[in-house]
């Protein structure tokens, strides 16, 4: 499903491309995109779980959502290039939308941003390429765009709609099994261009074998809609997914323009505290290479940390085998030399870092020198951070609960898939339904912590999400892993490789369910409301700062 909201996106974003400025020909590629569509998967015989997950009842109740949600974005999009008030035609988009999110699609946007031409072929019935030409043209008509006239481009024939603002025009060209949309300046150039391929080969693109979606972004250059990707420093990336047999391989080429400059250091890893307690782990992750990451966290600098860190591990063990009482134990473990130091520095100002990330929160923070302590006091868990020792190597360990007394080691095998490579930079292994749960409480714990309104449990994601947890695991001997990998495969590339049922991670699909209930989807995301509460004191007040000579025992809360 969700690769193909995420080509619904993708044309999305290809529709409100041209409402930026003026449009001219030319320019690098943007973005580019093949989406099999929903009709591939059922016809084909690959990735047969992702397929069974499709045809449940509470998938096309999200589908519908998916396509509502997506119906009355482009109104918002085009909003200072449309007279004021006029309706969103939702009605007239979402039948486009919910074909959208089963048709397979092809697409490419070419820039600078700010002067684009996109053009997008979809393949659709007779009926249904007759239903979008009359809704595209009632909803030109709606929004006062001008009378569509009569176009023909070789063996299609259509529409086209002029403007007197870029983007100059939009076509309609219905041609073999394809309807071709083209958005630019008045002399369109990838349009034709499709509608000639689809004339001489009677598609668009050639046909691959069990491929689920293909994408190619220009990320720097789509920085300027999508903020976060060059916050994030994200370079130009291929994406690429493919059906195997009841699983999905999923592979990202990230190409930087200089050589990384990460230096080989050994794995740093907790391997005394990792293990199946009380019961198999769940998820384990590791990680190195990092510390450009770390920078990235908003007010990573504040916390006055001697040395930003370079390796991290993670895992998570449930509490229970009943899904109902699987509480989210995820833990973490990060290798620093002066983590006493550290954590005397934390103690001081993570009040600040969760204030300036979430605004006002509930509860306050406690240092308990005895132990070297600082934990978040909140209701259910208890977020913590301590230092550790590990076969004399020093670690900052945190998690949700306090870590328990180990009773079994970790799986036989689990550390040698690491192996000895020198160019592996990341390594997660999960159950993903597991993952799911922990990510669905993970939101609703930030929800709690930032005293917001929780988004609802019973809205059409919430409970394919529910459901999705059930088929993966919840209901089967044969739970569904995924298991990803990054490693650097040239001097200035990094591929990752992920095996999996779905195609995304457990945290994944929580967070794109958290995103489609989100107030702002599908343009960014939004936190639910805050509860109104009496001004909090500062942040500086709400924690007990450790003393040059704490008494040994102490635990002190202003």
């Amino acid at each position: 499903m969700n690769k193909r909201c995420a080509s619904t996106g993708l044309l999305l974003l290809g529709l409100v491309a041209g409402c930026r400025a003026q449009s001219v020909p030319g320019g690098a590629s943007l973005l580019s995109w093949h989406a099999a569509g929903r009709n591939a998967l059922t016809q084909g015989t690959n990735a047969t779980r992702l397929k069974q997950v499709d045809q449940l009842a509470v998938t096309e109740a999200m589908r519908r959502q998916v396509a509502t949600n997506l119906a009355r974005a482009p109104r918002r999009a085009w909003d200072k290039e449309l007279p004021a008030a006029v309706p969103d035609g939702a009605d007239l988009l979402r039948p486009i939308m919910a074909d959208l999110l089963n048709a397979e699609t092809y697409g490419e946007i070419r820039g600078p941003i700010g002067r684009t031409e996109t053009a997008i072929a979809v393949q659709l019935s007779d009926e249904r390429a007759a239903a979008w030409s009359t809704n595209l043209w009632q909803l030109a008509a709606l929004w006062k765009q001008g009378a569509p006239q009569a176009a023909n481009r070789d063996a299609g024939s259509g529409w086209a709609l002029k403007r007197p603002a870029a983007p100059n025009r939009f076509e309609f060209i219905r041609v073999g099994q394809w309807v071709v949309l083209g958005l630019g300046p008045e002399k369109l150039s990838l349009a034709p261009a499709l509608v000639q391929q689809v004339k001489a080969t009677g598609r668009p693109g050639p046909k691959v074998d069990a491929e689920l979606l293909d994408v190619r972004a220009d990320a720097p250059g789509l920085s300027a809609w999508i903020s976060t990707l060059g916050k994030l420093g994200v370079p130009p990336f291929h994406l690429s997914m493919h059906g195997r047999g009841d699983h999905v391989r999923t592979e990202v080429k990230l190409s930087y323009e200089k050589p990384l400059t990460w230096k080989y250091e050994p794995w740093q890893i907790p391997t005394n505290l990792v293990g199946d307690s009380p019961l198999p782990l769940t998820s384990f992750t590791v990680a190195r290479g990092v510390s450009p990451l770390f920078r990235q966290i908003p007010g990573f600098a504040a916390l006055g940390l001697a040395k930003v860190p370079s390796q991290f591990t993670a895992w998570a063990n449930p509490f229970s085998g009943e899904l109902a009482r699987d509480q989210c134990r995820v833990n973490f473990a990060i290798p620093y030399a002066d983590v006493d130091g550290a954590v005397r520095q934390l103690a001081v100002k993570l009040p600040g870092f969760v204030e300036k990330n979430l605004g006002q929160y509930l509860g306050d923070f406690y240092y308990a020198s005895n132990q070297n302590l600082v934990y978040w006091a909140l209701p259910f868990v208890q977020p913590h951070v301590r230092a550790v020792t590990n076969v004399g190597a020093r670690f900052l360990q945190g998690g949700l609960f306090q870590l328990p007394p180990r009773q079994s080691p970790a799986p036989s095998g689990l550390f040698a898939q690491l192996g000895t490579r020198t160019n592996l930079l990341y390594y997660d292994y999960e159950l993903t339904y597991h993952r799911l749960h922990h990510g669905n409480q993970l939101y609703q714990l930030l929800n709690m912590a930032s005293r917001r309104i929780g988004q609802g449990t019973n809205s059409p994601v919430k409970l394919w999400l529910a459901a999705v947890i059930q088929e993966l695991g919840g209901n089967t001997n044969a739970p569904s892993e995924t298991v990803t990998e990054i490693t650097q495969t040239a001097p200035g590339e990094l591929t990752l490789v992920r095996k999996s049922h779905l195609g995304f991670t457990g945290f994944e699909l929580a967070s794109f369910g958290a995103f489609l209930d989100s107030p702002g989807f599908p343009f960014r995301f939004e936190l639910p409301k805050v509860i109104r509460q009496p001004k909090d004191k500062p942040a500086a007040g709400r924690t007990n700062p450790p003393p040059s000579s704490a008494a040994k025992g102490s635990e002190r809360k202003p």
